[in-house]
């Protein structure tokens, strides 16, 4: 039980860290 939410734990760190970098990334290429 623990194992589970761990993983989506870490798949919604992963998700979010990605969608900030990409807005992130495409902030400073429009800059």
């Amino acid at each position: 039980m623990i194992k589970k939410c761990h993983k989506v734990l870490t798949l919604l760190i992963v998700f979010w860290s990605r969608r900030y970098f990409k807005v992130e990334y495409g902030y400073s290429l429009y800059q």
